[in-house]
Parts: structure tokens; sequence; C-alpha cells
């Protein structure tokens, strides 16, 4: 069995490449290969939520519509834009600002959990937004994220996997 690819979006990640991609998929393969498909389903799910919260978390914001617009899946990659509006404009008086990153960051997460829960052992899980401007966020023309979103998780989600890698006596 194979590990839980991580595939690139058509644009490319700032800082990151596919040399990159392969590392990192290298290394999810050298977690799970000792696991039951239950336990890698569960460290499948928990990447898969901990690189979507903080993609979300690092989206810039003006109205929210590039935030929301993170959609996971699972089996399929995600087509179509998500069904989030935007209203976060802090001008906009009806815009809740209870939830940590706003009523975006709420929708992205919710949904991301929701579809996470069809991860199964070695099923292919997707993140992806179809907000047409996404990739230039990602390329750093936002103030809010000059080093974009993705690549930069994407980095720190492979120094988390190599650092328990070594702590474990793996590579």
């Amino acid at each position: 069995m194979s590990s839980v690819p991580v595939s690139q979006a058509t644009f490319g990640f700032n800082g990151f490449n596919e040399s990159d991609l392969a590392k990192l998929n290298s290394m999810m393969a050298e977690v799970t290969k000792n696991l039951l498909p239950r336990q890698t389903a569960m460290f499948h799910r928990k990447i898969h939520l901990e690189v979507l919260k903080r993609v979300v978390m690092r989206t810039p914001v003006d109205t929210g519509r590039a935030r929301g617009g993170w959609q996971s899946s699972v089996g399929h990659v995600g087509t179509g834009e998500s069904s989030y509006e935007g209203r976060e404009n802090a001008s906009d008086p009806k815009a809740p600002r209870r939830a940590v990153g706003g009523p975006a960051a709420a929708h992205a997460v919710n949904q991301g959990v929701g579809a996470s829960a069809a991860i199964q052992g070695y099923t292919m899980s997707y993140i992806t937004n179809n907000v047409h401007y996404v990739k230039y966020l990602e390329n750093g023309t936002s103030q809010q994220a000059p080093k974009g979103m993705v690549g930069v998780t994407l980095i720190e989600i492979g120094l988390w996997l190599k650092t328990n890698l070594a702590r474990l006596g793996k590579k």
C-alpha cells in the first residue's frame, strides 16, 4: 500500500516545489508504513485538518471570499467554488465576529471536518480553493500574506514530520 500523497495545484506553491512534494509524500509514507489502516486514517485526518486550519488562517481577508473558499474533499478534487459568499469586511455591520478567524474560517474548517470523516486508511484527500484570484494570493500579492498560505504551511508540516521521524529513530 502507498502513503497518502499530497498533490500540487496547477499554479504551484510559493516556495514549495515538486521535489518538496515528493519529500513530503515520502515522509508521510515513512510515518504510516507500520500503522494499521485505522491508525493511518486517523493520522491522515489529523494532517488534513491541520493543513486546512493553517492555510485558512493564513488566507488574507477583505470580504472573506478567499478564506471561505477553501474546500475539503475525499477521493476527488473539489470543483466549483465554495458556497461561502463572503461578508467579512470590517465595514459590514452584519458580519459576526465571534469565531476565531471570522465566519469564513469557521465555514471552511467546519466543511473540512465533515469531509474528513470520509477519509479511510489510504484514500486521497484534497484541499482546494477555486476562487479565481487565490493563486495570486498564494504568490504573495497581499501584504497580509506576503509568503502565501499553502507553500508555507506545507513546509511547516514537512518540518514537523521530519522532527517526529527523527524522534522515533527513523531517518
